[in-house]
């Protein structure tokens, strides 16, 4: 089994940049997890419980940081931003 790091994102944004990056990621997902659904659904017939999920899950993420990021505005701070992410092939 191989595990390996890598830095997504890493940095100090303003408000607008911050939510620019963010929502990228989230909508991409949001993107990826409703291709998926339909294309189950179109090619098996079933429903996909977990992109469903995912769905909601990332949903309520970019409803918090929307939230966050509007409280950082109106105070005009700076947002720090570090993801990382971690990969590891399995047999």
């Amino acid at each position: 089994m191989k595990k390996k790091e890598f830095k997504l994102v890493t940095g100090t944004f303003n408000v607008d940049e911050a939510q620019e990056v963010l929502m990228s990621l989230i909508i991409g997902k949001i993107n990826f997890h409703t291709k998926r659904i339909l294309s189950l659904r179109e090619r098996n017939g079933i429903e996909d419980e977990h992109s469903e999920k995912r769905i909601e899950e990332l949903n309520a993420s970019r409803e918090q940081i929307l939230h966050l990021l509007k409280q950082a505005d109106d105070s005009k701070h700076k947002i720090t931003i570090d993801s990382t992410i971690y990969i590891e092939i399995q047999n």
